[in-house]
């Protein structure tokens, strides 16, 4: 699968670990998170590049994830999702 280019500044903070357009869930919750998605603030691809390189980046030093699927298959279906809602508006 080819990268992504990001809509906004830093697509890798996405989650409130770091921050795009202030959304993330230290912010404000899943719910805003979600809202971001629907209003096209942040894309899904986004969101699960920046949950998949929080985890790489941490993981190694907690190892809390044993299991974890292929980068590009859920990328994929994080594309999968954005075409749904693309098709939904």
């Amino acid at each position: 699968m080819a990268p992504v280019a990001p809509k906004h500044k830093s697509s890798n903070d996405a989650l409130g670990v770091c921050s795009v357009s202030g959304v993330g869930h230290r912010d404000g919750g899943r719910a805003t998170l979600a809202d971001a998605i629907r209003s096209r603030q942040i894309s899904c691809v986004e969101v699960m590049a920046a949950y998949l390189n929080h985890i790489e980046n941490l993981n190694p030093n907690v190892n809390a994830i044993v299991a974890l699927q292929d980068r590009g298959a859920l990328l994929a279906q994080a594309s999968d999702r954005d075409a749904q809602l693309s098709r939904a508006s």
